[in-house]
């Protein structure tokens, strides 16, 4: 009896110590692979930042370089605790933004002035962290709004210099969670802010070169958290400003007039 119980001790010791010698085998095999990545997106210019704790890499910025290709992102989606990347004027495209949507620690995506379109941006739409997401002066359009609808935790969200509407904005109604709002060079108009009436905790918004007119005062107004305000070149007149300034008093208010 004791003969058979050493042998089932030992024979379940040294399947124990093959099992972690395997696990480690794989980490290791696994680490080496990442770095072997990290590496080649270093090489065409990629900044990369690592957590000084876990060592995994937490930061990715590209941003101006043209090297970058769709392919690469392949690379960046296999690192999944990745919560920041900047690929602004890069010439990514729908086709790269497919491999990162597994990223769902994701919060920041600057995709600003990128060729990224509608189906773009339905691919973004599956990468349910986002929080952040500068798309200015891409090729969305009103068709692809409606894709942000169901982005609910995005905090800011930046569409300066796309070609949308009035018809676009009204898709936006249900991100209530907006902090900063970027609708300049647009072809908004009234009916936008009463799209975004309801975005209580609203901070910043920016309608420069648009259509708006004082008939948007009581809605601007009635964003009580407001801190920050560009009406440059709209259609607000001068004393539409005073009226701004004397009901949110402590708003900064960045005018043309």
């Amino acid at each position: 009896m004791f003969f058979i119980t050493l042998t089932l001790y030992a024979t379940f010791y040294l399947n124990t110590i093959s099992s972690i010698q395997e696990k480690v085998s794989e980490t290791k095999s696994s680490s080496l692979f990442r770095n072997e990545q990290s590496k080649e997106l270093e090489d065409i210019g990629l900044f990369i930042f690592k957590d000084k704790k876990s060592n995994q890499i937490i930061e990715i910025s590209g941003n101006n370089n043209k090297r970058i290709k769709d392919s690469h992102l392949k690379l960046i989606g296999n690192f999944k605790e990745i919560t920041d990347l900047s690929l602004e004027e890069t010439q990514i495209t729908e086709k790269g933004i497919r491999y990162i949507t597994s990223l769902q620690k994701l919060e920041w995506l600057n995709l600003y002035k990128t060729p990224i379109n509608d189906k773009g941006l339905k691919e973004i739409a599956k990468i349910k962290s986002i929080k952040l997401l500068p798309i200015g002066e891409t090729k969305v359009t009103n068709d692809g709004m409606i894709h942000l609808a169901a982005m609910r935790q995005l905090e800011y969200l930046g569409l300066r210099g796309n070609p949308i509407s009035n018809a676009g904005t009204s898709h936006l109604k249900s991100l209530v969670n907006i902090e900063g709002l970027n609708l300049a060079e647009t072809k908004i108009s009234d009916k936008t802010l009463n799209h975004i009436s309801k975005f209580n905790h609203l901070e910043k918004l920016w309608i420069q070169k648009t259509e708006v007119s004082d008939q948007s005062i009581p809605v601007i107004t009635n964003f009580k958290k407001l801190k920050q305000l560009d009406v440059s070149h709209t259609k607000i007149t001068t004393e539409g400003i005073k009226r701004i300034k004397f009901k949110l008093p402590y708003c900064e208010i960045i005018s043309s007039k």
